[in-house]
């Protein structure tokens, strides 16, 4: 049970982390469905924005998500923030697409027109969110031991 323990702390610490950059992480314990779907679950984390993450924690402790198992909770939160902040990075350029494809579609002009005040706003907010995933990944990457970069 210790390290299920420890692995509910580390999870906590990464849903304070995100609460801090605006990002809600959910943590709950598995029902019924989740554990006939996937075994042993005996925990589930949700991220909804800016990208749908799901992952599950098995009763050993090892997290499961996208397919891969997390033995190491280092590895784990480097890869869950990197989704994240390419979450963000596609909602940037989405935003830049669509205003490029509305001016083109209603006037027919093919040259650069600035983003409307709100739009550029919005897209700085999430490059901004992107920056700092990116420097927290950063740092852990650094903290991270050499071993798992062996494998």
């Amino acid at each position: 049970m210790l390290k299920i323990e420890k692995t509910l702390k580390e999870l906590r610490d990464l849903q304070n982390t995100l609460l801090d950059l605006g990002i809600e992480m959910s943590i709950k314990d598995a029902d019924d469905e989740t554990k006939s779907d996937y075994g042993d679950a005996a925990m589930t984390i949700d991220v909804y924005e800016p990208c749908r993450c799901f992952a599950w924690v098995g009763m050993d402790g090892v997290i499961r998500m996208r397919g891969d198992s997390y033995h190491d909770f280092a590895r784990f939160r480097v890869d869950l923030l990197l989704d994240l902040a390419r979450g963000y990075m596609s909602k940037v350029d989405n935003i830049t697409k669509s205003w490029t494809h509305l001016r083109r579609n209603l006037d027919g002009q093919s040259d650069e027109i600035p983003l409307p005040a709100k739009l550029d706003e919005r897209k700085a907010e999430y490059e901004n969110a992107a920056n700092r995933l990116r420097d927290l990944i950063k740092a852990d990457l650094v903290m991270m031991p050499l071993r798992l970069w062996v494998l």
